[in-house]
């Protein structure tokens, strides 16, 4: 079956915006909320450069690949693989790989649903000045509260799906463009403000947090674990990257926009480590990661600031822009694959999405209010947060490394990447193949235990 050449969707205006917008979908709430405890706890700019060399052998083929597939097929992800795999000679049920991909990215978008929520609601309470001073123990409640409030956290949740709905259901040209250009601009400006305006730490510098090394802290784990953030930073494996190159005109050179994304998910991640460990020493407080870290002790670290209610404004919407931007992503993934295989209008498939997920998120609102645990004392929340790092994600990108580095012919991927026959082409083909697939099986043994 015959590829188009264009995708009915439309196509990006030129290189910059289709990076901001991947950059967009890219950077997570865990270059906020988990990469500042990394640098802070693997030797600051020592741990950067190793995340730069861990990012460019697995993060930077798994993106390129995606973009290969995305690019060569213009389609949703799983016309995609399927089409691209029957013009090779193999099977059409290689559309697994998408069905895989986007089943994933859907989970997520259950996942950014609840934590957006409770970004939105942090944005609207340091507005209020409801945030205030507080010490550890009302920041605390505060967090448990919210969890136990299934109307609050309800409304949130609403909140932030209706706004992504509403940007992706006006197609790409009228609502995908414009609304991933002016989340990510906002977040940039935001991190911008927050890095220029934060109190730096003990000698005067603000950046000695990412800028000073320290390579005696630069161990086999703190290796092991800038891998893992390399492969979990990029929204690889979840249809996105696929889903944003079927948009690319043939103009853009592949190979310099998923360098440009990579440059631009590091810079947002070292900024967003600024502002936290400067915040984190200002404030004498401890250095932890994840939910606990922005709901929690940067509350506590907000109020001790100087003009604390507009920094927490601040903040919190720069947390929560990085979740819409995301989302959006996301559900444009989803809902380019429900419209294209299904003929229906992107604002009912993105509307049919949205309603499942809102039901679903109902269920997970549910068990945090009602403190539902499963075997092992593991939350709703937890075992999705589980499932998918652990399980669908690597198996996901296993898939698409296999497709797109020995599915895929050679001469197929060289063309997508608008590289000529050379060197530089064979050392990057040479990562894909080989290099890749050999990190990520050490990524899935370390989730697993078995290495660490």
């Amino acid at each position: 079956m015959p590829v188009p050449r264009r995708s009915l969707q439309g196509e990006w205006p030129g290189l910059a915006s289709f990076v901001l917008a991947l950059a967009g979908a890219c950077i997570g709430l865990g270059a906020i909320w988990r990469f500042p405890a990394l640098v802070g706890e693997y030797g600051g700019g020592a741990f950067l450069l190793a995340y730069t060399v861990c990012l460019l052998l697995l993060a930077l083929p798994l993106l390129l690949a995606e973009m290969v597939v995305g690019r060569a097929g213009r389609q949703n992800a799983i016309s995609s693989h399927g089409d691209l795999a029957l013009l090779h000679g193999h099977s059409p049920h290689w559309a697994w790989v998408g069905r895989l991909t986007l089943l994933t990215g859907l989970l997520l978008l259950l996942l950014l649903m609840v934590f957006g929520g409770w970004s939105l609601g942090y944005t609207f309470r340091a507005v209020t000045g409801a945030l205030g001073q507080l010490d550890a123990i009302d920041a605390a409640a505060l967090f448990r509260g919210l969890q136990g409030d299934m109307e609050r956290s309800l409304l949130w949740v609403t909140v932030f799906i209706t706004t992504v709905v509403a940007l992706v259901s006006q197609g790409v040209a009228r609502g995908l463009l414009p609304g991933m250009l002016a989340l990510v601009l906002l977040l940039f400006t935001g991190l911008a403000i927050l890095t220029w305006a934060v109190p730096p730490m003990a000698g005067g510098d603000r950046f000695a947090a990412v800028l000073e090394a320290d390579f005696s802290r630069l161990s086999r784990e703190a290796w092991l674990t800038a891998l893992q953030h390399a492969f979990y930073t990029l929204a690889v494996a979840t249809g996105v990257i696929v889903t944003f190159s079927a948009y690319l005109p043939e103009r853009i050179s592949v190979v310099q926009a998923g360098l440009l994304v990579l440059v631009l998910d590091l810079a947002a991640a070292a900024l967003a480590s600024v502002v936290v460990l400067n915040l984190l020493e200002y404030a004498g407080l401890p250095l932890v990661s994840g939910p606990a870290l922005v709901f929690q002790v940067l509350p506590v670290a907000l109020g001790q600031w100087f003009g604390g209610s507009v920094a927490a404004s601040l903040f919190y919407l720069v947390l929560s822009l990085a979740a819409l931007s995301s989302g959006v992503a996301l559900m444009e993934a989803g809902t380019v694959a429900l419209a294209e295989r299904h003929g229906m209008g992107r604002g009912q498939a993105s509307i049919l999405i949205g309603l499942s997920l809102w039901f679903l998120a109902l269920l997970v609102v549910l068990g945090q209010a009602q403190a539902w645990s499963l075997p092992g004392t593991l939350s709703l929340l937890d075992l999705l947060s589980a499932l998918i790092a652990r399980l669908l994600l690597p198996l996901g990108a296993l898939g698409l490394l296999v497709y797109a580095g020995w599915l895929l012919a050679q001469e197929t991927v060289r063309l997508s990447l608008g590289l000529p026959t050379g060197w530089g082409f064979h050392l990057w083909y040479g990562l894909l193949r080989w290099c890749a697939p050999v990190l990520l099986v050490v990524v899935i043994l370390v989730n697993l235990g078995l290495i660490g």
